[in-house]
C-alpha cells in the first residue's frame, strides 16, 4: 500500500530572531496523495518565561524554480498554553493555498501572551541557529569529556554557545533566560567555560588518581612486608625453640651414657634434617611459589598475583612483578567498570525501547532523554513525541471525538496505524452526522442502507436523490439537495442557478451544509470550502482553519471551531453573525435571520433576529441536539422529548407531544422529527399553501439513527 503523505521539503533546523520569545525549531512540508492537498507542518518551541496563548505566522511559498506562489499572509495558533521551554505546533497541519509549493518560509508576526501581553516581530530577520558542537567530537580526549561531566554534570551531549541574545545549553536546549528551560544549569557558568582550565582540572585529577593508585599499592605492599616480617619472627621463634630441645637432648644425652653409641648416632641425623629444612624455606617452597604467582598472572588472575608475588618478599623478581600485577589489575578493573557502565546504559536503553514498544511514550521518553546521546536516543525522543499525540489521538477516538482524532493522525503518516485509524475516524464520522434535513418546500432523511429519501417539491429535481447510494449525510437547501458519501466526495441535484450543486470535485469532505442559494463542506484537516452565491460574503470560508463542524443559514455560514468558539460571515443585518464571544458550544445551527448554539452544559444560546422569540432558549436545559428553521428554533432533550420557540404559524412548533425521538429537523414550514425505531414524524402547516408534500414521511421506516459523537 502506497504512503498516504510524501515529504517535499524539510525547513532548516533552528531559527530565530533577536529578541523573538519564540524559536522556530523545524518544520515539514507534505502533500497527500490522496486530495493533492500541500501541507506545513511547523513546530515551535517558547523561549519567554510568559506563558503563550496565541502565535500569528506569515508563510512565504515557491514552486520547484523558486518562484512565488500563493502563501499564507496571516495563520493563527490559538489556544496554545505553552509554558516556558513547551514545544507547540507539531499537531497542526497548515493547508497551503497552492498544490504546487515546493519551498517555504515562516516567519513570526506576532505574538500574545496569557498575561495579554503582546509581541510583534515588525522586521524581525529570521536566520537559522548555528549548528551544535558534540562533546565528544569536540573535545576529543575522553578524560577530557570525562572531566567535563564531572565539572558541569551529565547528560551534557554538546558543547554550550551563545547566539546573539539566545544561548545553547549543554544538554542541548536553547534558552534566552539565565537558567537553561530545560534542566536548569546557568548561563554564565556554562558559556564561562574555558579549556585550559577544563585541562589543567584533567591532569590535576589524573595526578590525584595516580596518587591514589600508588598509595593504595604501597600501603597494600607495607601490609604484604608487615606480614612477611611477622612470619620470618615466627620462624626465628620456631629456630629458638628447635635449639633449646636440641640443648635438651644434648644434656639428657651426657646423663645417658648407656646410650651413648645411639645418641651419636641421632645427632647427626639431626644435623642432616636442619639442613634440609633450611633448603626447604630458603629455595624449595619460594620457588614454588613464585611459579604459582607467574601463574595466577598469566590466568589473568591479577589481584591475586600480586599478593602471592608482594608474599615472597623480594624473592628473584617478584618486587617488579609485583607491580606489573598490580597495574595490570587497575586496567583489569577500568575495563571491567567500562563494561558494567556499558552493559547498564544497555540494560536501560532496551528498557526504553521495551516502555516505548508498550507505547508508554512519557516514560519512554524520560529513558531516553536520561541516556543523552547514547546510540540513537535523540532520535528516540522524537519518535516519543509523535507517540504522545498518537496515544492522544486513540483517546480521542475511542471517545468518537472522529474529527479531532483524523486531524492529529493526518499530520503523522506512517506512523504506526495512524493511517489505519485515519480511515476509521472517517467510518466514525459517517455514523454522527444529522440523518434528516428540511429545506423549504422538502425534506430528506438518509436511511440505514445508505441510500436517501426524499418527499415534497420536485421543482429543479431537488428530490431526485432515489439513485443515491453509500451515503454518509444529507442537507436540504431552499431548492436544492446535497448528499455526502461515504468516500469523502460529494454530490447535489436542484437549482443550480448560482453553482450551488458544482460540489462534484469536492474530496475529503466529512460534513455537508447546504444554505438558501449556496453549499458549505467541511475537509478532515479542518478546513472548509463553499460555492454558490456570495453576494453578503457567504462563501469566505477558505481561511477558516481547525473546525469540526458547519450549518448554513440563508444568506450566512456558520463554523464550530475545536475549542468550541465559533466563526461566522454572511449577511448580518439582524446580527446573526455575532457568535465571536460564544464558548463551550458543541453543535450550532442556522436559520434565515437567526443562529443557535448548543453548550456543553446541555443549554442553549441564540443570536439574530428574534421577531418570532425564535432566540428565546435562555432556559431551556438537557439539550442534546438543535435545529433552526426560517423562523423557528427546535431542540432535542435527553429523554427523547422534543421543544420548540418561534413563529408558531402553519404549526411548526407543535411537537410538545413527540416522543422516543432521536434526531430533529427544522424546515422553512414544518419540523420533522426521527424517531429510535427508524420512523419519522413531522408537523403538518394548517395551510395547504404551505405544503407541498414535505410533511408526508410518516411511511418512511429504516432511517439511519444518528450516534453521538
Amino acid at each position: 500500500m502506497s504512503e498516504r503523505y510524501t515529504k517535499l521539503y524539510i525547513l532548516p533546523k533552528g531559527l530565530c530572531a533577536e529578541g523573538s520569545p519564540v524559536v522556530i525549531l523545524g518544520g515539514n512540508l507534505l502533500k497527500d496523495n490522496q486530495t493533492g492537498r500541500v501541507l506545513a507542518q511547523i513546530v515551535f518551541q517558547n523561549m519567554d518565561s510568559r506563558t503563550i496563548e496565541a502565535l500569528k505566522v506569515a508563510v512565504t511559498c515557491a514552486d520547484p524554480f523558486g518562484a512565488a506562489v500563493d502563501g499564507i499572509p496571516d495563520y493563527a495558533y490559538l489556544d496554545l498554553n505553552a509554558a516556558k521551554g513547551q514545544m507547540f505546533g507539531q499537531k497542526t497541519a497548515v493547508p497551503l493555498p497552492s498544490s504546487s509549493t515546493r519551498r517555504f518560509t515562516v516567519s513570526i508576526k506576532q505574538i500574545v501572551f496569557t498575561d495579554n501581553s503582546v509581541w510583534s516581530a515588525e522586521d524581525a530577520l529570521w536566520e537559522p541557529l548555528p549548528a551544535s558542537k558534540p562533546l565528544g567530537a569536540s573535545l576529543e580526549d575522553p578524560e577530557l569529556v570525562q572531566q567535563y561531566r564531572l565539572t558541569y554534570g551529565d547528560p551534557c551531549p554538546v558543547l554550550p554557545q551563545a547566539h546573539k541574545d539566545l544561548w545553547l545549553c549543554t544538554c542541548g536546549a536553547w534558552s534566552r533566560s539565565p537558567q537553561c528551560c530545560r534542566c536548569g544549569r546557568s548561563r554564565d557558568v556554562l558559556l564561562s567555560f574555558d579549556l585550559e582550565t577544563l585541562k589543567a582540572d584533567r591532569d590535576a585529577r589524573l595526578m590525584r588518581e595516580q596518587a591514589e593508585r600508588q598509595a593504595k599499592a604501597a600501603a597494600a605492599k607495607a601490609a604484604a612486608q608487615k606480614a612477611a616480617a611477622q612470619r620470618a619472627a615466627a620462624q626465628r621463634a620456631a629456630a629458638q625453640q628447635a635449639e633449646a630441645e636440641a640443648a635438651r637432648k644434648q644434656a639428657a644425652r651426657k646423663k645417658r651414657r648407656k646410650v651413648a653409641i645411639a645418641l651419636a648416632i641421632i645427632l647427626p641425623l639431626v644435623a642432616l634434617c636442619t639442613v634440609g629444612a633450611v633448603l626447604l624455606f630458603t629455595v624449595v617452597l619460594p620457588e614454588r611459589a613464585y611459579d604459582k604467582a607467574v601463574a595466577l598472572y598469566n590466568d589473568g588472575q591479577y589481584d591475586a598475583a600480586w599478593d602471592a608475588f608482594e608474599t615472597l618478599n623480594g624473592y628473584k623478581n617478584s618486587a617488579e612483578w609485583a607491580d606489573i600485577a598490580w597495574d595490570a589489575k587497575l586496567k583489569q578493573d577500568r575495563l571491567d567498570k567500562e563494561a558494567r557502565e556499558e552493559a547498564e546504559r544497555e540494560a536501560a536503553y532496551n528498557k526504553a525501547v521495551a516502555l516505548q514498544e508498550a507505547e508508554q511514550y512519557e516514560e519512554a521518553m524520560a529513558a531516553f532523554t536520561a541516556l543523552g546521546d547514547y546510540k540513537d536516543c535523540q532520535d528516540q525522543i522524537q519518535v516519543c513525541l509523535k507517540g504522545i499525540d498518537y496515544t492522544r489521538a486513540k483517546e480521542l477516538y475511542s471517545n468518537k471525538k472522529y474529527i479531532e482524532a483524523a486531524q492529529i493522525f493526518l499530520t503523522m503518516p506512517g506512523f504506526k496505524n495512524s493511517d489505519g485509524y485515519y480511515e476509521e475516524c472517517m467510518k466514525g464520522l459517517t455514523k454522527s452526522v444529522s440523518t434528516v434535513s428540511g429545506g423549504e418546500y422538502h425534506t430528506v432523511a438518509l436511511k440505514a442502507d445508505g441510500t436517501v429519501i426524499a418527499a415534497g417539491a420536485n421543482g429543479d429535481g431537488r428530490c431526485n436523490v432515489s439513485a443515491w447510494k453509500d451515503m454518509a449525510a444529507v442537507a436540504a437547501g431552499q431548492s436544492h439537495t446535497v448528499g455526502l458519501k461515504t468516500d469523502g466526495t460529494v454530490v447535489a441535484v436542484g437549482n443550480n442557478k448560482f453553482g450551488q450543486c458544482n460540489v462534484s470535485e469536492w474530496t475529503g469532505v466529512i460534513a455537508v451544509a447546504a444554505g438558501q442559494l449556496h453549499t458549505v463542506g467541511l475537509k478532515i484537516d479542518g478546513t472548509v470550502v463553499a460555492v454558490g452565491n456570495n453576494k453578503f460574503g457567504q462563501c469566505d470560508v477558505s481561511d477558516w482553519t481547525n473546525i469540526v463542524a458547519v450549518t448554513a443559514g440563508y444568506n450566512h455560514t456558520v463554523g464550530l471551531k475545536a475549542d468550541g468558539t465559533v466563526v461566522a460571515v454572511g449577511n448580518n443585518n439582524f446580527k446573526q453573525c455575532d457568535v465571536s464571544r460564544w464558548s463551550n458550544i458543541v453543535a450550532i445551527a442556522a436559520g434565515e435571520r437567526h443562529t443557535v448554539g448548543l453548550k456543553a452544559s446541555g443549554t442553549v444560546v441564540a443570536v439574530g433576529s428574534d421577531q418570532y422569540g425564535q432566540c428565546k432558549v435562555s432556559a431551556w436545559k438537557d439539550v442534546t441536539a438543535i435545529a433552526a428553521g426560517q423562523y423557528h428554533t427546535v431542540a432535542l432533550r435527553s429523554n427523547g422529548t422534543a421543544t420548540a420557540t418561534g413563529d408558531t404559524r402553519q404549526d411548526k412548533c407543535s411537537v410538545a407531544h413527540w416522543r422516543n425521538v432521536a434526531a430533529i429537523a427544522a424546515g422553512a414550514w414544518n419540523t420533522v422529527g426521527v424517531k429510535s425505531n427508524g420512523t419519522a414524524v413531522s408537523t403538518k402547516p394548517s395551510s395547504k399553501d404551505y405544503d407541498f408534500g414535505q410533511c408526508d414521511v410518516s411511511s418512511w421506516q429504516n432511517l439511519r439513527m444518528p450516534e453521538s459523537n
